[in-house]
């Protein structure tokens, strides 16, 4: 009756449920896998992957990690495992824990950190990925899904094709997308690549470096210089402090308010630069140049298009603009203290406001035409010149030179 007894109590004990896993606000500190919270020291780095769906991550005043996975459709929690990396030492690695293929499933995979942490990589396969409130670096990417970052440390992000959006980074910003848009705002310095897409900056706290391969770029309140490829799109800059260097394609270009040197390159595309106070260097094989503003020397040439510069001179400045096919002409104010002009034209008529002392006389053919003559004092020096149409220096009207700030 006694062996019976035992018998039974066995077979019930082997029937009883297995204790149940650390419930969502456990803490937990030891390194078990299933565990879906545990303490982070300082300095703590972390991996976050999810290879079933997108992956938030938020910063919280808690020096714990707290996960949980949900099957989107389905309203139901998967196993978190929280585990130290097997392949990288001192990383806490974070996933949910999948069965098989998941049965294809989605799952949203959502991670509280220390704001302290430093998140050495954070990748969805096929996911969005959003991230906030870390002051540590960042590291993420994606597949295919786009990436929203705020209010992070240092920061690197890529994704195969999706956009990449980016407000508030402490140090670097390093962003890649395949195929998608970039926007970044309130960031340091900047280093953005876009296979096929668009690139927008604002406030960026340092130097920027910008590549697209079919896409426009525009940028406002660059506090460095400003370096960019475009291979076909258009390019627009707003108040920049330290130089700027751009090479297109194809695609037309725009700067304003520029507080250094100036330097564009184009294949084919016009050209507007305004209000920019560093020497300002143009080359095109197709487009039309206007210049407004310049606060030093000039070299702009085109093969085909025209030039036109409209402002105040340099005292002793270098002016000096080209056109194989295109008119020429420099509107600058009456009261000028002086300047050297050379102005000609194989094709196209000569004309000038400025009555000059001649040191070359006029060539009056119907081809070939040529001034050499000098204005006051004579120390800028102008040089003009269009292959087939013509070339004129005006004196602007009043009130037609607006001051830059």
């Amino acid at each position: 009756m006694i062996r019976k007894f035992v018998y039974v109590l066995i077979l019930t004990l082997a029937t009883l449920p297995c204790p149940t896993m650390p419930v969502l606000g456990h803490k937990a500190t030891t390194q078990v896998a299933g565990e879906q919270e545990r303490k982070l020291q300082r300095g703590g780095k972390v991996a976050v992957r999810n290879p079933a769906g997108p992956i938030s991550i938020t910063g919280w005043d808690h020096d714990t990690i707290q996960a949980t996975a949900v099957k989107t459709d389905q309203e139901e929690t998967v196993r978190i495992n929280i585990t130290e990396d097997s392949q990288h030492p001192g990383v806490v690695s974070i996933t949910p824990a999948l069965e098989g293929r998941h049965g294809g499933h989605e799952i949203h995979l959502q991670v509280k950190l220390p704001r302290y942490a430093q998140i050495e990589s954070a990748n969805a396969h096929g996911g969005d990925v959003e991230i906030s409130g870390i002051e540590g670096s960042v590291n993420v990417s994606s597949g295919s899904g786009n990436l929203v970052i705020r209010k992070v440390g240092p920061l690197t992000a890529h994704t195969g094709s999706g956009d990449v959006k980016v407000e508030d980074v402490a140090g670097q910003t390093n962003v890649s997308t395949g195929s998608g848009d970039i926007s970044l705002s309130s960031v340091g310095s900047v280093e953005a690549r876009a296979g096929s897409g668009d690139i927008s900056m604002n406030a960026v706290k340092g130097s920027a470096k910008v590549q697209t391969g079919s896409g426009d770029i525009s940028g406002r309140d660059i506090n460095g210089d400003f370096i960019a490829k475009l291979t076909s799109g258009d390019l627009t800059l707003e108040n920049v402090t330290g130089l700027v260097n751009v090479t297109v394609t194809s695609g037309g270009v725009k700067v304003h308010d520029s507080e250094s040197d100036v330097r564009v390159s184009t294949i084919s595309g016009d050209m507007t630069i305004q209000c920019a106070k560093g020497h300002v260097e143009l080359s095109s094989a197709s487009g039309s140049m206007s210049l407004t503003g310049i606060g030093n020397d000039v070299e702009a040439s085109t093969t085909s298009g025209d030039i036109q510069y409209t402002g105040k001179m340099r005292p002793g400045g270098r002016y000096r603009m080209k056109s194989t096919s295109g008119q020429v002409q420099m509107t600058i104010p009456a009261d000028v203290p002086g300047f050297t002009a050379t102005l000609s034209s194989y094709g196209g008529e000569i004309e000038t406001d400025f009555p000059l002392n001649v040191e070359s006389p006029l060539q009056r053919g119907p081809i070939n035409r040529r001034i050499i003559g000098r204005y006051g004092d004579g120390q800028a020096q102008i040089t003009l010149d269009s292959f087939s149409q013509g070339v004129k220096l005006s004196k602007a009207s009043a009130g037609t030179l607006k001051d830059c700030k």
